[in-house]
């Protein structure tokens, strides 16, 4: 390690020591109030120096990200659920679905163990287990064109634990979103400022997924500050509405109506394009939730709040009023998101991998969304725990728990107000009695004068969590800033709460819409079809109607619904997160990476441990306080045995309902220990078979440009031939392509009567040598082109369903497929595929079949692509029609056809140069042309003929092209990272513009030039020879595209000059 390396470390070795001691000071001072401080300072400590050090390692060596992959978001983009979204708005998007009730409710209610069980489960939870899940499940679902987590496991244990995966996933996923969407219900119903808070959110998205889509596309920072200022307008006049005589109540809904509300939005927001409406709310609802947080963080670096909580409390035992059970193993059930989560596996690969745009930034969004969640559930804990204890119990324990039955305070505006207000102070003195007894002194009129602070007629009977936060970032923001008084921001808290939860609703519909329309395909294809509107319409309503089903019941009845599978959230969400690191761990294995399997078996044996422990105690246990499912059942049953005459019909209706719910939970526990360790038995068998596999198993991928995973084939030959040293990555990219390429492709271009069928006779009658198969694309059903162009050709596969470029993701792929299978069952032989487009044929679409697929783009060679221009008609025909610009734009060479009648016109080959700099332009007549001109261009190959020759025009061009070319000269080496991050901010912005791309690189530090090209979206690089000692280095790039931002890309690459 060279001074410079070592000096970069030396501040995070001071950042990782400073956090060290604040959590010693944590954990070590008893007995004595400290500083909420020392907890937030430990936690942005540790927070920081895992994402540094820990994350880079797991991308770097566990899974070994790489740049030059194409992700499903850039393969399948439809506009629809694949749409490749900058980092920073997918960031949004990733935090807002992931971060949900969980690290706001599990903290508050954890906090009756004292603070620092919590503190230490959630930093040590998150850096080694939850981060890491939702890094590695991103990651994995990238490389495997996006599929849900039931499907990953089916592909890689098989069919039978693939699909006990997806039906276990599903129903999990189920009853997670009935929670969340309770939550949402009770937070919004009785509140005119939530309901117009978050129903405002829902305009504002969609005006900025049309900003960022049509109006200023990749302006990202602008409309966020046209959203960030719109929401806090709407939070502002949610509050003046709220308190106005007309619209308070009238946007004043019954649960009920919330109920209908969610469902039908969710419903509809599952079905739109998800840069409409899902990725902008979320992005929008980011800021506020992440702004709350860190607001909140900052008050207490400023106030300095003392944590009146204990370290530890008595009830670390197992009996604590609010909930029931030791701290092991149930401290790690009720704070799951924050630390580890399982719903975050099925976002992470539903909704998100869908639309990552660079494969390296699943660090960023994965592990980075994840400790972001995290420092939310440490605040939460923090809020709760500067608050006076007594306080916290009260509002947090059930009435019964306190012994007091809670007055109707829904009579308070009535005639029997009075006695309501008499009761209320009779309950409050007996709750702060029964509190004071547990060692938490607390007065009622401590009690009373809360509630009148907040705005609230009470607090007692307010379990849940949430308004336990709500208080505690009232007391803080109300220091902090004044002019507001407590209730305003509580109900603040309240609102930032729910709109908090109700975008993990959003995502996870969304992604139980993916998994429903996986469980169902199995036995229906057809409904594994995600850009089908009628699959997205079934899978969409069986999802919706499933949890919309559990929270109405929830809703109407107080024993029923969601309520009665309440006690299984915690459990089944960290029985998830087991699966999910399960399957993490079988695909290192299978990708030959064992050594580096105790990143994901650690945490995956602590989650089974303690949710087999915890379901063992629930299913079998028989005291009282642990309220084990068959236990209760048998009380119930023995009540109703025993009670006779004096039950009355209802009494002895909820107790049935209650062992109706015991066992039904019973069952579905049974249910889940059976999925899981299925899943954990079908794991270790693919483990075996992979160890015992004699050659590397490389894993699902997608690749550029037919480049094979040659770090897997290096670790082939160091496992499997020691004594043979590994080929070069260019020999072994070389071989490859030879060994298994089914031959050179060239595809053939131009506008409408440009003479590409002539050209193409007269290839197939001049060239002898090769045997040439063709795939002509026609509008028609007669194929006229086929019986023109004779019996020349190898094969000629005539594609009559419209245009190849509209549809290649099926039908010029499958002909490609067929091409090869019949040539590897030995039925043709071909040397060279030439593809015919049709006149009015974007080729875009079509080269980038040859990139994205994954077989396609390793047996297939892309040579170059020859565009037609008709002489005669090409002024009139580039002047109105953008596609004949685009076809020249993504040509290697020109061929100007007709030149006999119209000449060969300098004015024009000008045009046509200004259009596209890179390709030589040459005369055809009557179809004839030198074939050494058009074949083994390599223009597709990173080889040494990447620069582009820099005509010199000599007058003004008198027409406006929509497709032009740029070239970029850089005389100074460019770091190769800061290249990869000019071209991503490109490419989020302008990647519709860009058809052609390529170029040479001086890269800083290295002796060999990086050649690199790309069309749209996809893109690779290559390093090359060195630089000859006559050359003098430099950087030249060349862009062809539609509207070129020319200003953004000079720009862009000129920031990338070295300072002085």
């Amino acid at each position: 390690m060279n001074k410079n390396k070592f000096l970069k470390h030396i501040p995070w070795a001071i950042l990782g020591i400073i956090g060290a001691c604040c959590l010693a000071v944590v954990a070590l001072r008893r007995g004595e109030h400290i500083s909420a401080l020392w907890i937030v300072v430990a936690s942005v400590s540790v927070y920081l120096v895992a994402y540094r050090y820990y994350s880079l390692y797991i991308a770097q060596k566990v899974m070994k990200l790489d740049p030059t992959r194409a992700t499903p978001a850039v393969i399948n983009n439809d506009g629809l659920n694949y749409v490749p979204t900058n980092r920073n708005v997918l960031f949004g998007h990733h935090f807002a679905a992931i971060a949900g009730a969980g690290p706001l409710v599990g903290p508050v209610l954890a906090a009756q163990m004292g603070y620092l069980p919590g503190v230490l489960w959630l930093l040590a939870g998150v850096v080694l287990a939850g981060a890491v899940q939702d890094f590695m499940v991103l990651f994995i679902s990238s490389r495997r064109n996006g599929a849900s987590l039931g499907e990953m496991i089916k592909e890689e244990m098989g069919p039978v634990p693939g699909t006990i995966a997806l039906f276990g996933c599903f129903l999990i996923m189920i009853i997670i979103l009935a929670v969340l969407a309770l939550i949402v219900v009770k937070a919004l119903a009785e509140s005119p400022w939530g309901v117009f808070t978050v129903c405002s959110t829902v305009p504002i998205a969609l005006f900025m997924g049309i900003y960022m889509r049509f109006i200023r596309p990749g302006r990202v920072g602008e409309v966020s500050v046209i959203g960030i200022v719109l929401l806090v307008a709407s939070i502002y006049f949610g509050g003046v509405i709220a308190h106005d005589p007309y619209w308070g109540p009238a946007l004043t809904f019954k649960d009920t109506t919330i109920t209908f509300t969610l469902i039908g939005y969710a419903f509809v927001s599952a079905l739109l394009p998800v840069w409409l409406i899902l990725a902008p709310r979320d992005y929008l609802a980011t800021f506020l939730k992440i702004g709350v947080i860190v607001g909140l963080a900052i008050g207490i670096v400023i106030l300095n709040p003392e944590l009146k909580m204990p370290a530890v409390t008595q009830y670390v035992d197992g009996t604590g009023p609010l909930w029931k059970g030791a701290l092991f193993p149930f401290l790690f059930i009720t704070i799951a998101c924050g630390a580890v989560s399982g719903f975050h596996a099925l976002i992470a690969s539903g909704t998100t991998p869908k639309l990552l745009a660079c494969e390296t930034d699943a660090r960023f969004i994965g592990y980075g969304a994840m400790l972001m969640e995290s420092f939310v559930a440490v605040m939460a804990l923090v809020a709760a725990s500067i608050i006076e204890p007594g306080l916290y119990f009260a509002m947090n324990t059930p009435p019964a728990g306190l012994g007091f039955t809670m007055p109707n305070l829904h009579e308070l505006g009535g005639e029997n107000a009075p006695m309501i207000m008499a009761q209320l102070k009779e309950v409050t003195a007996h709750a702060a009695a029964t509190v004071s007894s547990w060692g938490f002194v607390i007065s009622p009129e401590q009690i009373l004068q809360t509630a009148k602070d907040i705005g609230e007629p009470s607090v007692l009977n307010r379990a849940g969590g949430a308004p336990t936060l709500a208080v505690g970032i009232a007391h803080v923001f109300h220091k902090i800033v004044p002019v507001a008084d407590m209730g305003f921001w509580y109900h603040f808290g309240i609102l930032f709460e729910a709109l908090f939860i109700l975008t993990a609703l959003d995502a996870g519909t969304r992604s139980g819409r993916f998994m429903l329309q996986d469980l169902l395909g199995n036995f229906i294809p057809f409904l594994k079809k995600t850009d089908s509107l009628v699959a997205g319409i079934i899978g969409t309503a069986g999802c919706v109607g499933l949890w919309g089903y559990l929270l109405y019941q929830g809703v109407v009845d107080p024993l029923g619904g969601v309520k009665s599978l309440w006690p299984l959230f915690g459990i089944s969400n960290q029985m998830l997160a087991a699966v999910a690191l399960v399957l993490a761990t079988v695909v290192l294995v299978k990708m030959k990476r064992t050594q580096y399997i105790w990143v994901t078996v650690i945490p995956a044996v602590w989650l089974l441990i303690c949710t087999t422990w915890a379901l063992g105690l629930k299913l079998f246990s028989s005291n009282p306080q642990m309220e084990g499912f068959f236990f209760m059942a048998n009380q119930y049953k023995a009540r109703i045995a025993a009670g006779g005459a004096d039950l009355t019909a209802q009494e002895i209706a909820n107790m049935n309902h209650i062992v109706v719910n015991n066992y039904t939970n019973a069952g579905l526990s049974i249910l889940f220990l059976v999925v899981v360790y299925s899943i954990i038995f079908y794991g270790i068998k693919a483990w075996r078979e992979a160890r015992a596999a004699k050659k590397y198993l490389g894993q699902a991928a997608r690749m550029l440009v037919g480049i094979p995973d040659y770090d897997t084939y290096v670790l082939h030959m160091q496992t499997n031939h020691p004594d043979q040293p590994p080929m070069t990555y260019k020999e072994f990219f070389r071989e490859r392509q030879q060994a298994r390429y089914g031959g050179d492709v060239t595809v053939l271009t131009g506008f409408l009567g440009a003479g590409k069928t002539t050209l193409l006779r007269h290839i197939l009658h001049t060239q002898q040598e090769e045997k040439i198969a063709v795939i002509e694309n026609e509008f028609g059903e007669t194929p006229i082109d086929s019986q023109l162009i004779g019996d020349r050709a190898t094969r000629i596969t005539t594609l009559s369903n419209g245009c190849i470029c509209c549809t290649r993701s099926s039908e010029l792929e499958d002909a490609l497929l067929d091409l090869l299978d019949s040539r590897d069952k030995g039925e043709i032989h071909f040397d060279r595929l030439i593809v015919e487009c049709t006149g009015m044929a974007d080729p875009g679409p079509i080269l980038q079949a040859f990139f994205a697929h994954e077989i396609i783009c390793e047996r297939y060679l892309l040579d170059g692509v020859i565009a037609l221009v008709d002489a005669v008609h090409a002024d009139s025909q580039l002047d109105q029609f953008a596609l004949a610009q685009s076809q020249i734009g993504y040509a290697d060479r020109i061929l100007l056809s007709k030149t006999d009648i119209a000449g060969e016109s300098a004015q024009l080959i000008e045009r046509l140069q200004r259009i596209n700099a890179r390709a030589p332009v040459y005369p055809l007549l009557h179809g004839n042309i030198d074939l050494g001109l058009l074949f083994n261009t390599r223009g597709f190959m990173l080889e040494e003929n990447v620069v582009a020759t820099k005509p010199r025009f000599h007058r003004i061009a008198p027409q406006h092209n929509e497709v032009s070319s740029i070239v970029v000269t850089l005389d100074y080496p460019v770091a190769l990272s800061a290249v990869s991050s000019v071209m991503e901010n490109l490419l989020s912005g302008f990647a519709n513009n860009l058809l052609r791309y390529k170029g040479m690189l001086w890269i800083e530090d290295q002796p060999c030039r990086l050649l690199f090209q790309g069309v749209q979206r996809l893109y690779s690089a290559d390093w090359d020879r060195e630089w000859q000692a006559d050359e003098t280095p430099e950087s030249t790039l060349v862009f062809i595209g539609i509207s070129l931002p020319e200003a953004e890309i000079r720009d862009a690459f000129a920031g990338l000059k070295p300072t002085a």
